[in-house]
């Protein structure tokens, strides 16, 4: 006869003393799904319950005997229901394991409504003990720190507030920002329409980061926002964004996460915040490297939203030479207009300007439309002159050196704007990891035609061995597409991986006659920026009947199941007289 209705238990006609044993608290747990080891030991309850009388009372304990969970033992485990009338009464639950313990107490009413009045308290000395009961994706890394923590609550299913309160120190665990050891402060209240934290603080020794938080059904808000490194502040504003950090929680979506028809209210800057700096003092590598200063304001509802940025970043890199990146931009009326400037050392400064039509709604942005195709875009980027060792070492591929200049512009319409410009590559070297070849004396005239860019000549030193070759670029907002074509000399494949193989290398042997060996027509290298990936297609020619070709496609490295090298060599126009492919090519290029 078991009820339907929670409020119903103390309708049934029952009187009489309990006593009962779970001598395999393990088998027990998996009635109500927990795997199987989760816990260890024995349960026993005793009591007494009168749902006959006029009130209906009672009062249940039990105690563990030797449990442990997930491999942390409980040195106790016990708490008391108390049963009075329509209200239930959690009484004295202990937890505890050496000094760390788990206190709750609270009622309920079983009557429509149910309310209910609880707290619950604990302390834990070294969160590292617990590393068992945490996601199995951080048990590798560093878990520690402490941690106090005091909750109160009251009211009913549909109307309930309470206050929270969290000090933890030293807290160290695998995830951003928490990978160099933390105290967390939070303070504050809560009720159905909102989270309030009167404090909120981040800190160790180099930094901290606080303010007022609240989160709402529909909003996070961050007031008196403020960031200090080094006993300096460099950074503050307000922060308010129409995001609901609930379902943010359960989609890990800002877009679902977003309420459109709430305004943003941002008002941030910053004041020679050291990016290097930063990332030690949270143990992260990701922060990059440079000196910024900037402000960002922006206000408004999604679809008429206004923006107004300007942004500095000096010193980008190690054992660079001087370098300054300036960024502004400006939104408003669904049009975005910015510019960029970056000087390094002595180059001459690299310059952008855009220009575009923006569809700021929701659905166009969850349906990647946010880019108005009946209105014109202008993008623009102007290379004077650009040494390569003048970037920072981070950015210079294969430790490259050399002169980049050039420029590019987009004009038209979305998805296929007027694409126009030209660039070269003088003198350039490269000197990429093994196995990959050293590049030197690389020289390289672009022309962009038909949203294309043409590469005549593209001519260099691979393994100190002379080669010519020819080639042409296309990109798109999703990836990129290279073809390579030998120019002058024709070009022998001696070896390569297996077909669908991954390759990591490019390895060229010399020079030499031909040797009946499949000639290299074309490489083809594609790749897709999201998700990262890139495939090599080579067409090669058996013999001297140029309709003769076959197609092999590899994978990058890291998808690749057995990856393996190229090896080749050039064979000069002298060594391939009397084949006559040199102008079969041309004609069929």
């Amino acid at each position: 006869l078991w009820p339907e209705r929670l409020q119903s238990w103390a309708q049934l006609p029952f009187r009489g003393q309990i006593n009962a044993a779970i001598p395999d608290l393990n088998g027990f747990a998996q009635l109500f799904g927990a795997t199987t080891g989760d816990f260890s030991g024995a349960l026993s309850a005793k009591g007494e319950v009168d749902l006959v009388g006029p009130e209906a009372s009672g009062r249940l304990a039990w105690d563990g005997q030797e449990v442990t969970f997930r491999g942390v033992n409980l040195n106790s485990l016990g708490a008391a229901i108390q049963l009075h009338g329509r209200e239930v009464a959690l009484e004295n639950l202990e937890i505890r394991h050496g000094e760390d313990f788990l206190r709750a107490q609270g009622s309920v009413e079983l009557a429509d409504g149910h309310r209910f009045s609880g707290r619950l308290t604990g302390a834990i000395g070294d969160l590292g003990v617990y590393a068992p009961l945490l996601p199995a994706a951080w048990r590798s890394g560093k878990i520690g720190g402490g941690a106090t923590f005091d909750w109160r609550g009251d009211g009913t299913r549909g109307a309930h507030s309470g206050t929270v309160q969290l000090f933890a120190h030293g807290l160290q665990l695998p995830v951003a920002p928490f990978r160099s050891p933390l105290d967390l402060t939070l303070e504050g209240s809560y009720s159905p329409r909102d989270i309030f934290f009167r404090t909120f603080r981040l800190a160790n020794e180099r930094f901290s980061l606080g303010g007022f938080l609240m989160l709402g059904s529909n909003f996070i808000e961050l007031q008196a926002f403020e960031l200090s490194l080094e006993g300096a502040r460099r950074g503050r504003g307000t922060i308010f964004l129409p995001v609901s950090f609930e379902r943010w929680r359960t989609t890990r979506s800002w877009l679902a996460a977003l309420d459109e028809e709430q305004k943003f209210d941002i008002d941030l800057s910053f004041d020679q915040l050291d990016l290097a700096q930063l990332g030690r003092a949270l143990g992260e590598d990701s922060f990059g490297s440079g000196v910024l200063d900037g402000k960002l304001a922006a206000f408004g509802l999604l679809r008429t939203l206004q923006v107004t940025t300007d942004w500095r970043l000096q010193n980008v890199g190690t054992e660079a030479a001087p370098n300054a990146i300036d960024f502004s931009g400006r939104l408003e009326g669904g049009r975005l207009e910015a510019s960029a400037s970056a000087k390094f050392g002595i180059s001459e400064p690299v310059s952008a300007q855009v220009w575009l039509p923006l569809r700021l709604e929701k659905k166009q942005l969850e349906s990647g439309g946010w880019l108005d195709p009946a209105a014109p875009l202008f993008a623009s980027v102007a290379c004077p002159a650009l040494f390569l060792e003048t970037l920072p070492n981070e950015w210079r591929a294969g430790h490259g050196r050399g002169l980049v200049t050039g420029n590019i512009s987009w004009n038209g319409k979305y998805p296929a704007p007027a694409v126009s410009g030209e660039g070269d590559i003088l003198d350039a070297a490269f000197r990429p990891p093994p196995p990959w070849p050293e590049v030197t004396a690389l020289r390289a005239h672009f022309q962009v035609a038909e949203n294309a860019a043409v590469i005549d000549p593209l001519q260099g030193n691979v393994d100190s061995i002379p080669l010519d070759l020819r080639g042409r670029l296309s990109t798109s907002l999703a990836g990129f597409g290279l073809t390579i074509f030998p120019g002058k000399s024709e070009i022998e494949l001696l070896s390569q991986p297996p077909a669908g193989a991954g390759f990591f290398g490019v390895r060229v042997l010399g020079e030499g006659r031909r040797e009946g060996r499949p000639l290299l027509r074309e490489a083809l290298v594609r790749g897709t920026l999201w998700p990262a990936a890139i495939s090599l297609t080579i067409t090669e020619q058996a013999g001297p009947d140029t309709s003769s070709v076959l197609q092999t496609t590899y994978l990058s490295e890291a998808a690749g199941p057995a990856a393996g090298s190229f090896l080749l060599r050039v064979v000069p126009p002298a060594s391939a007289e009397g084949f006559g492919l040199s102008d079969e090519r041309k004609e069929t290029r």
